[in-house]
């Protein structure tokens, strides 16, 4: 059963299921009940960034982790991913070596790769977009 974390405590959405069938044949309610709870769950609580594991989906934002290697200064890298959509964007959530890392200005990025250029060498983790 899903919970909700409130300030309160948990939550369970077994109050949402409890619609009753009335006129409605039994498969649109239950279609209906789904919907709502699914509503309640991406509505009510905390917005979550998930774990920060490599590969990882972002918890309810749409994005995934991803761990890249940035080969040195001025070098275009490319980062793929599995959104399935060219990404808005992409931050930098932790790197090894002081460095920026910045959009490499002369390739667009794809539904499955991103393409980035750095200051220096260093392991990167980023959360894309």
């Amino acid at each position: 059963m899903a919970r909700l974390r409130t300030p309160g405590g948990a939550w369970t959405l077994e109050s949402a299921r409890q619609i009753p069938a009335g006129p409605l044949p039994d498969a649109i309610a239950q279609y209906l009940t789904r919907l709502v709870a699914d509503l309640v769950r991406l509505l009510v609580g905390r917005i979550s960034l998930g774990t920060g594991g490599d590969g990882s989906w972002s918890g309810n934002v749409d994005g995934q982790y991803v761990v890249a290697s940035c080969p040195g200064a001025a070098t275009t890298f490319a980062i793929g991913h599995g959104l399935g959509r060219v990404p808005v964007g992409a931050i930098v959530v932790a790197k090894t070596a002081a460095c920026d890392i910045y959009t490499a200005p002369d390739i667009a990025w794809s539904a499955d790769f991103l393409y980035l250029r750095g200051t220096a060498a260093a392991s990167l983790k980023l959360l894309i977009w």
